[in-house]
C-alpha cells in the first residue's frame, strides 16, 4: 500500500493544495477513488472546541485545500465529526467556530453537518463492536474521507487516519464504549472494528504543525512541515508513528491490524514515497500513558498505572470533565473537579477534553487493592 508523504511548511492552501494534488497523483488520481457528482464526506479531527493553532484538531488551510480539489472534481462537499463532547447543536456550532470550520465552509459555500442523529447496524464481521451506532451523515455519504490530525494520545499511545473514524459514532456513545473496552488492546480492536466498517476511500493527514506531549487535546504544538497520503488509514499510521519516532508496536491499533492481516507484521507492504527520516523528530515528546509490554500484552500493573490528575489551581470548574466521563467518577466540588480514584478506569477522556490544560497524568505508585 502505497504511502506519500510530501513536504508542506506552512499553512498556505495553495501550497497544500499542491502537495496533495501530487500525492494523489501518485495513487493514480483522485479520479481512480471518486467519481464527478458523487457526495463526499470530509470527516475532520475536531476533538472539541479548540482554536486552530493549539494543534488539536485538524487545520482549516488543510481542510479548505481538500475541499477546492473535490469541488474541482465536481464533488458536493460535506464537513463531518461528532466530537466527543454532546452531539446537538449549540454544542456544535460553537466546535466550528472555534476550529475556523464554520469560516471555511461559509467562504467555500459548502455544508457543515447539521444531523446529529444515529442509527444503530449490526455486523457479524466485527471482532467486538458488532452492534454499531454509526451518525447520520454515513449513510448519506458516497465517500468518507480520513482528514486527520498527527497527535499524541494519552490512552492510545497515537491518533491518527484509523481512530479518526471514531468520530463516526456520535457524541457520548463514545464514553459508553470507554467503559465498555477499558482494556487498550480492546479499544484498539473496537477502533479497527468502526474503521473496517467504514473503509475511508482516501486517508489524509495534517502534519504539518502536530501535537506531541500530552495530546490529544493537552499537549504543544511542534512543527512537523509532512502532509501524508494514502489509501490505507492502516498503512499510513504506520508510517506516521515512524515519523515522531513511536514505536509502532506500542499503538494498539497498529498492533491489531497486525493481528487481523491488514498490515504485514515486518510492514513490508508499505510503498513509502518520500523519506521519513526527512521529517523524523527524534526528540518528539511522547504522551504519558500505559504501555504495551510483553509482545503486545499488556502489563496493567495495580501499583504503576496512570491516572488523570486535576491540576486544582488550574481548574476553573466548568463540568466538562465531569459530562465526558463515562464512569461517572468526577464531581464538582465548590467549582473544582474531584476524581473518585475507585472507579477510574484512565481511559482520560477527561484529560482530552478540558479546556484548561488542568488534568494532567501522572503514575499512581500505590493503590489500595481491593
Amino acid at each position: 500500500m502505497k504511502v506519500i508523504l510530501k513536504k508542506c511548511t506552512e499553512y498556505n492552501v495553495s501550497k497544500i493544495k499542491n502537495g496533495i494534488l501530487a500525492s494523489l497523483k501518485e495513487l493514480g488520481g483522485l479520479e481512480k477513488y471518486v467519481k464527478p457528482k458523487e457526495k463526499v464526506i470530509l470527516k475532520v479531527n475536531l476533538l472539541t472546541s479548540k482554536k486552530p493553532e493549539l494543534a488539536a484538531t485538524t487545520h482549516p488551510a488543510f481542510v479548505e485545500a481538500l475541499i477546492e480539489i473535490f469541488k474541482e472534481n465536481d464533488n458536493e462537499v460535506m464537513i463531518a465529526d461528532s466530537p466527543g463532547g454532546p452531539f446537538i447543536d449549540t454544542y456544535m456550532k460553537r466546535v466550528y467556530k472555534s476550529t475556523g470550520m464554520a469560516q471555511i465552509a461559509k467562504s467555500q459555500d459548502i455544508a457543515l453537518n447539521r444531523d446529529y442523529g444515529g442509527y444503530d447496524i449490526f455486523t457479524n464481521d466485527s471482532k467486538l463492536y458488532k452492534k454499531m451506532k454509526i451518525s447520520n451523515y454515513v449513510k448519506n455519504a458516497d465517500h468518507i474521507i480520513s482528514v486527520s490530525k498527527m497527535k499524541t494520545h494519552s490512552f492510545m499511545t497515537f491518533t491518527g487516519a484509523v481512530k479518526n473514524m471514531f468520530g463516526v459514532v456520535p457524541g457520548l456513545s463514545k464514553a459508553n464504549l470507554h467503559l465498555q473496552y477499558p482494556d487498550m488492546l480492546d479499544f484498539g480492536d473496537m477502533l479497527l472494528d468502526v474503521c473496517t466498517y467504514i473503509t475511508p476511500t482516501l486517508s489524509f493527514m495534517d502534519g504539518i504543525v502536530a501535537m506531541e506531549g500530552e495530546g490529544p487535546g493537552s499537549g504543544d504544538p511542534v512543527n512537523m512541515n509532512v502532509v501524508l497520503t494514502s489509501d490505507s488509514p492502516y498503512h499510513l499510521d504506520v508510517v506516521a508513528t515512524k515519523i515522531v519516532n513511536v514505536d509502532p508496536m506500542k499503538v494498539p491499533t497498529i498492533v491489531k491490524s497486525i493481528e487481523r492481516g491488514i498490515v504485514k507484521e515486518d510492514f513490508s507492504d508499505i510503498e513509502l514515497v518520500g523519506s521519513i527520516d526527512e521529517f523524523k523528530k527524534m526528540n518528539f515528546v511522547k504522551a504519558k500513558t500505559n504501555r504495551i509490554e510483553n509482545n503486545g500484552k499488556f502489563s496493567i500493573w495495580k501499583y504503576f498505572k496512570r491516572y488523570p490528575r486535576i491540576i486544582t489551581k488550574n481548574c476553573i470548574g466548568c463540568g466538562d470533565c465531569a459530562e465526558i466521563c463515562p464512569v461517572k467518577t468526577i464531581d464538582i466540588v465548590d467549582r473544582k473537579a474531584i476524581i473518585n480514584f475507585d472507579n477510574c478506569i484512565s481511559c482520560f477522556c477527561c484529560h482530552e477534553f478540558c479546556p484548561a490544560k488542568a488534568i494532567t497524568v501522572k503514575r499512581k505508585l500505590l493503590r489500595k487493592i481491593k
